[in-house]
């Protein structure tokens, strides 16, 4: 059991590059935090980002692994 905290978090935003520094800025002092980014699936126009724990799953995701179909057993 992993403390019933999340693994992952994703979203689609708009305008993510407006907010790169300060996404980065809160992840340097959060070791074990991965973060990665894809094509968003809300709009066009979006970019998904996912924020997980390395420690539940490891060092590589995908915006793939969390994706429209990563969710199709909901």
């Amino acid at each position: 059991m992993y403390d019933r905290r999340p693994a992952a978090i994703t979203a689609s935003l708009y305008g993510y590059e407006h907010h790169v520094r300060k996404i980065h800025g809160w992840l340097a002092d959060k070791p074990g935090i991965g973060l990665t980014t894809g094509p968003g699936w809300y709009h066009g126009g979006t970019v998904q980002i996912v924020l997980w724990r390395c420690d539940v799953l490891g060092e590589k995701v995908t915006a793939a692994d969390a994706g429209p179909e990563a969710l199709d057993w909901l």
